[in-house]
């Protein structure tokens, strides 16, 4: 690593002389509007027939949710809908026993026609309970477990987070692995029925149902003949989800496999600690990162990677998803650094499970922050006696009354990589 964390600006400036586009990246020269972006996106990504036949659905439909986020505070005000509960995230919920009509309309009625479904395909929940218990092959049903959630805990706590052992199973997306590290899907991270994944990365983090199957689009001819059953390392098959220049992980052909099998699966301390470093010896953090920010450091990434790496792999797609990988750092955790940081496993003294790489490093795990607040005696929610209490994180997607669409998520995307390609 050339540049110190905290000079990403200075690194940029020096690394690509200012006016100059970064001649690593091949697509940058000829690629200076969204609209030839977005034209070199549909020519290259031609997934099956049937999937994109999905995709125009699932677009059509994130149109409307998208602009009913635009307009749901005028439809509060008007008295059409009823406002967000404070807890963005739903509490748990099955077909038996659905979320407030009140507050998610929408789900409460999905869940009473999953119910209705179950009671006509006499549907055995045991089974499904037995097979997640003990991590079997589970069943996939990508109607069903949209009804079902486990919810966060009491009041949105995520609690403990599961320190992962060395035969459990991580992918190269850090958010996945959040799932996995809190019980939201089986913590081993192994036999994952991918329809539970997408619902439970949709509910925690509040994206929208369009935007998580979006997410899995890609992978989803690649796990057909599993029948969409994987591990979470499958993930990390080169060049379909996981890409070089990414912000969290070494390229795929720079990592030290014999000294570390896991580099791809694993959190890398030097990488958290460049991109979101911790606070100075004057106890002053890096304040929240903005999307300016974030295309600085793909920019300098991408400049490295093809300086380092000889196999250097880039297309327009591989280059979406980097930038769409910092579009969710960026709305779901509102750029905030020190949230970042345990995100993506950064080890902390206190931290239960630190474990150790054949060449002496030590990494944490994934998780979601866990930090308590302080409140004086008198102060709003306390009007006794002082103290403190555990902070309930929420997604910075809880603004929006059906999380962040796929229109949002493309427009942070493009505004990311475009300027990273300024």
């Amino acid at each position: 690593m050339k540049d110190p964390p905290s000079a990403m600006s200075a690194a940029k400036t020096k690394m690509r002389p200012k006016g100059q586009r970064d001649a690593s990246h091949t697509l940058h020269r000829s690629n200076s509007s969204m609209i030839r972006l977005g034209a070199q996106l549909m020519q290259q990504n031609r997934p099956q027939l049937a999937v994109n036949l999905a995709l125009v659905l699932i677009f059509l439909v994130d149109f409307w949710l998208t602009g009913f986020n635009i307009f749901h505070s005028l439809l509060v005000k008007l008295g059409v809908i009823g406002a967000l509960p404070q807890n963005c995230v739903p509490p748990a919920f099955s077909p038996t026993s659905p979320p407030p009509f009140a507050q998610w309309p929408l789900t409460h009625i999905y869940c009473r026609l999953i119910h209705v479904y179950n009671f006509l395909t006499s549907y055995d929940k045991d089974i499904r309970l037995h097979h997640e218990v003990f991590s079997r092959k589970p069943t996939n049903d990508w109607i069903r477990d949209w009804a079902y959630w486990d919810g966060i805990g009491h009041k949105g706590e995520w609690g403990e987070a599961y320190a992962a052992k060395d035969e459990d199973s991580r992918g190269p997306c850090p958010g996945l692995n959040v799932l996995a590290s809190h019980g939201l899907i089986h913590v081993s991270g192994r036999k994952v029925a991918a329809s539970k994944m997408v619902a439970a990365f949709s509910r925690a983090f509040n994206i929208a149902p369009t935007m998580a199957l979006q997410l899995y689009s890609p992978l989803f001819p690649l796990f057909s003949e599993r029948g969409h059953i994987l591990d979470l390392e499958d993930i990390g098959i080169a060049n379909i989800i996981e890409h070089d220049a990414s912000l969290l992980r070494p390229d795929y052909h720079l990592a030290d496999w014999e000294g570390d099998p896991k580099a791809m699966c694993r959190p890398h301390q030097d990488m958290i600690d460049r991109w979101f470093p911790a606070p100075n010896k004057h106890g002053k953090a890096k304040p929240d990162l903005t999307d300016r920010e974030f295309a600085e450091a793909v920019c300098i990434r991408r400049t490295e990677s093809r300086e380092q790496n000889r196999q250097y792999s880039s297309n327009v797609v591989q280059s979406l998803i980097g930038s769409g990988s910092c579009c969710l750092m960026l709305n779901v955790f509102g750029g905030n650094v020190m949230d970042l940081r345990e995100m993506a496993g950064s080890v902390h003294q206190d931290l239960p499970g630190i474990r150790t790489t054949a060449s002496g490093l030590e990494y944490g795990y994934e998780r979601i922050p866990a930090r308590t607040i302080k409140h004086k005696k008198g102060s709003e929610g306390c009007p006794v006696v002082s103290g403190t209490h555990r902070q309930k994180w929420q997604p910075a997607t809880g603004k929006w009354y059906f999380g962040m669409t796929i229109m949002y998520a493309l427009w942070t995307t493009f505004n990311i990589e475009m300027r990273a390609r300024a």
